[in-house]
Formats: structure tokens, C-alpha cells, sequence
């Protein structure tokens, strides 16, 4: 009957104990409520090894204090069963954890004609009604039933297959599956986490793969860790759901691609990841994007500049702006090279020039007018290195610090004792009538010009950092340097 306090009467009358109860109960089942999920036990509805052995929270609104019971095992009498006792008088609510593949349906009192959803806080589904949040008034001796519905969802194999991605250009016919030693301590993280969705699951070196047998459906992340075999870069991955047309996960023409995915994980599905070995240097432009100049066939020279003017499109190309749209300009990565070559997506113009909404625009005249100095702009004559000796000229009090550089001629950027990463930038717009080659020795600093970098004959580079894994050359569009131009 609960705990209480014992009393006993005086002299001269018989003696007889008597018990005042001064806690509570909370009992109930937790019960497999599908394929209904209406919240009752009904014909069809039972108690599995899945609801038994799961914990269940008693948790007090006073202090936000639980008590934990543990459902009965199964098979037995008390399969999916529970009670608490000895519960203080306040209001409560129960909360549960599902296992993996399982998720809340609804929940009732016995007896009750209504079924009602579950809230959710953290990881945990707490019993709740439309009126409150906590729906159990527990006075001394007081009870309270429920019946916490279930049910598990669908689960199936996802594999993941990794191709060798020979031309560095996407996954295609000829590409084969990676398999043997390339692929030691190549790992994929699948989230999130639970049941056979975890981290580190290691690639199969026999067949190139990791199979995931028993996930949930819903959405679901898969991340490549690279191994130390050189196949660092992800090229391509696809998602092909069985019966159903692929689809691109990581969207855009550059290389290498981010190498996460995301998507809604519905039926058995292969996902198709493609990797390269080749040495990438990356540039990263003002708005966040990734590109590289990698070499896919000898036609590819390198990198051109794009001006970009999302998210504005105004009517005129935005090399140089003076008005208040500070959303405008901006450059614009793209490969080129004869006949075939695109950009973002389009054929390039006859300078490798493309901008979004617009067929092409040509090296802006307003560039090559410029021969002399004027109001923030620095002309120089004719080729310009810019090395260690020159740095200080970009930084603050130097000559070209936040102004525009223009070049007549080429300019070559060695970045030995130039690039010295996010906090050590150079702070200009570099404009080069001519092409732009950024070279140097594979360092641990990233080159970062904030400001702007335009070529009218293209930017090629081959410098890299040590690990490769971030962007070598960093761009941060600065467009308060062009006002008053």
C-alpha cells in the first residue's frame, strides 16, 4: 500500500495499526502499436523483445527530478509491462528513449477513449496532453495508467561503393570499382548514430565497399574519412535508390566535391562515390564555393576568373563597382580549355569570361583603359612578381594596402613567405591584364587576399598546403576597396 505512518491506539482498547498511504503509482504497458499507431492495444497490437528491457522516466514538473523502471522482458507475463511506486504527490509525465529503427506512435490511459501524441526533448518522447505538458495529478495514494504506443519503422541495406575516378572528372563508364590496399583505413560516418548507423565503418578492401544492413529510413548523412593511400579528394557521388533514377548528392561542376551527403534514405540504396589520387590545389572565392585547377587531360590549362554578381544581377559586368551594391562582384572560378571546355555549367566566352544570367562578357574596357595612377588605384608598367621582398607593400601603411593594383602584364604571386594564412592577408585587388601564376613550395598557410583577383588571360597555380584537405588560395571579396574608384 505505499509507505505512511503508523499509528496505535491508547490504553484500555485494543490495539490495531493502521497505515496512511503517502505516495503514488504510475503503472502501464509499452506496446508495438503498429501498423495502426493509434495509440490503443488493440487486436493485432502486442508486446515485443523490442518494448521490453527500454527504460521509462517518471519525471516530477516541480524540480524536473525522474524515476527510472526498466519494461518487463519478453517473452513472459510481464513483457512491455511497468510500474513505478512510491512516487511523490505532484504532477508528472512519463518519457521514454525508443530503440533504434523504433519511433513514438501515440499514447493513452487505459480506459480513455482519446489517444494523444508525444511531445519530444532531446532524444526522449514525453507523454503530453493538449492541455498540458505534464498530464498525470498524483495526490497520496493517488494512481495513474498508461499505455505508451510504438512502433518500428522500415529498415534496409544501404552500400556504399567506391569507383576509381581515373579522369577526375565524375564517375563514368570506364571507372572501375577501388578495391585492395588504396582503400586501407578509408572509413565512412553514418549519422545519425544508432543501431548500425555509427562512425568509423571501414571500407571492405576485397570489394571497395561498406554495407549497411538494418538502417532506418529518414534522413541519414554519410561522410568519407580519407585514408592515407592518396585517394584524398571525392569526384562524384550519386545516390541510387533501388528502381529509382539517380541523383547527384554533391550538385555543381567543380572538383573535388564536400565529402558529406545527405539524403532521405527510403529503400535499399547504393551510394556511389568516386575518388581521385591526382594533387589538387584549391582556390576558394569570395562567397564560400571550392574549385580547383585540376588536370583531367592536357588540354586543361588551369583556371580562369568569372565576375560574379549574384546575388544581384545588374544589368552591366561588375569588375569594378561604385555604387552601394556591396552584394556585387566577386570572381568566379572556372576550368577552361578548347572546343568543350565550361563554365559553371555554360560554354565559356572567348576569354573564359561567364556570368550568371549573361552569355559571356569580354575583359572589361574600363580595365584597359587604365595606364596610369589615380584615386586608390597603383599602376604598374609592365610584369610584377610578388614575392616576400614585396609583402609588406599589401599590409597596413604599405603602398598598395586596400588599394587596386592593376598590372600591365602578367603577375606572378610566390606565396614562400607571402601566404601566411587567415590572419596574415593581403589586402588589395590584384587585376592583371595579362594571366596570373601563383606558385610556390607546398606550405601549412593559405595564401588569403581579401579584396579581389582578376586575369584576363586566366590564373594557374600550383601551390597546395601540406595536407591538402583545405583550400590553398583564399579570396574574400572586399567590395568597400572599389568605392570612390
Amino acid at each position: 500500500m505505499g509507505t505512511g505512518t503508523n499509528t496505535q491506539l491508547g490504553s484500555g482498547f485494543s490495539t490495531t495499526t493502521f497505515k496512511v498511504v503517502t505516495t503514488a503509482v504510475i503503472s502501464g504497458n509499452l506496446f508495438d502499436d503498429g501498423p495502426d499507431a493509434n495509440g490503443f492495444i488493440d487486436s493485432g497490437d502486442s508486446n515485443t523483445d523490442k518494448t521490453s528491457s527500454s527504460q521509462i522516466f517518471a519525471v516530477r514538473k516541480s524540480d524536473g527530478s525522474a524515476t527510472t523502471v526498466t519494461a518487463g522482458s519478453c517473452p513472459s507475463a510481464n513483457c512491455g509491462k511497468f510500474t513505478f511506486t512510491g512516487l511523490v504527490p505532484d504532477v508528472y509525465r512519463l518519457e521514454i528513449l525508443p530503440q533504434y529503427a523504433w519511433q513514438t506512435t501515440k499514447w493513452s490511459s487505459s480506459g480513455s477513449a482519446i489517444a494523444y501524441s508525444y511531445g519530444s526533448s532531446g532524444s526522449r518522447f514525453y507523454t503530453k496532453q493538449m492541455a498540458s505538458d505534464y498530464p498525470f495529478t498524483l495526490a497520496a495514494g493517488g494512481t495513474a495508467t498508461a499505455n505508451l504506443g510504438i512502433m518500428q519503422l522500415a529498415t534496409n541495406a544501404l552500400t556504399i561503393q567506391l569507383y576509381n575516378d581515373v579522369g577526375s572528372d565524375g564517375i563514368t563508364a570506364t571507372d572501375g570499382p577501388l578495391t585492395g590496399s588504396p582503400t586501407t583505413g578509408m572509413t565512412f560516418d553514418c549519422s545519425p548514430g544508432g543501431g548500425p548507423c555509427v562512425s568509423g565503418l571501414m571500407v571492405n578492401a576485397t570489394n571497395g565497399r561498406v554495407v549497411i544492413s538494418g538502417l532506418a529510413v529518414g534522413s541519414t548523412t554519410i561522410n568519407y574519412n580519407a585514408g592515407g593511400s592518396g585517394y584524398q579528394y571525392v569526384t562524384d557521388i550519386i545516390v541510387a535508390p533501388s528502381g529509382d533514377p539517380e541523383t547527384d548528392c554533391t550538385g555543381g561542376a567543380t572538383i573535388p566535391k564536400p565529402p558529406t551527403c545527405t539524403f532521405n534514405f527510403t529503400k535499399s540504396t547504393v551510394l556511389k562515390v568516386g575518388l581521385t589520387s591526382q594533387t589538387m590545389p584549391w582556390i576558394q572565392v569570395w562567397d564560400g564555393d571550392v574549385y580547383s585547377n585540376y588536370s583531367a587531360s592536357a588540354s586543361i590549362p588551369g583556371i580562369r576568373i568569372s565576375v560574379n554578381d549574384t546575388p544581384t544581377n545588374p544589368p552591366y559586368h561588375t569588375a569594378f563597382v561604385q555604387t552601394d551594391q556591396t552584394n556585387a562582384g566577386g570572381i568566379t572560378v572556372t576550368r577552361t580549355g578548347g572546343g568543350s571546355a565550361f563554365c559553371n555549367g555554360h560554354a565559356c566566352s572567348e576569354n573564359g569570361w561567364h556570368v550568371d544570367g549573361h552569355s559571356g562578357l569580354d575583359w572589361p574596357v574600363s580595365i584597359d583603359n587604365i595606364d596610369t595612377n589615380g584615386t586608390n588605384v597603383y599602376y604598374i608598367v609592365s610584369d610584377y612578381t610578388l614575392d616576400a621582398g614585396e609583402k609588406n607593400k599589401f599590409q597596413s601603411g604599405g603602398d598598395f594596402f586596400r588599394k587596386i593594383v592593376v598590372i600591365n602584364g602578367n603577375l606572378t604571386i610566390r606565396t614562400n613567405g607571402v601566404a601566411g594564412g587567415v590572419n596574415d592577408y593581403l589586402n588589395a585587388f590584384l587585376v592583371a591584364k595579362g594571366n596570373i601564376n601563383i606558385t610556390g613550395p607546398a606550405s601549412a598557410n593559405e595564401l588569403v587576399i581579401k579584396g579581389g583577383l582578376y586575369a584576363k588571360e586566366g590564373i594557374t597555380f600550383d601551390y597546395s598546403l601540406v595536407n591538402n584537405r583545405t583550400p590553398a588560395v583564399v579570396i574574400i571579396y572586399d567590395p568597400s576597396l572599389l568605392l570612390g574608384y
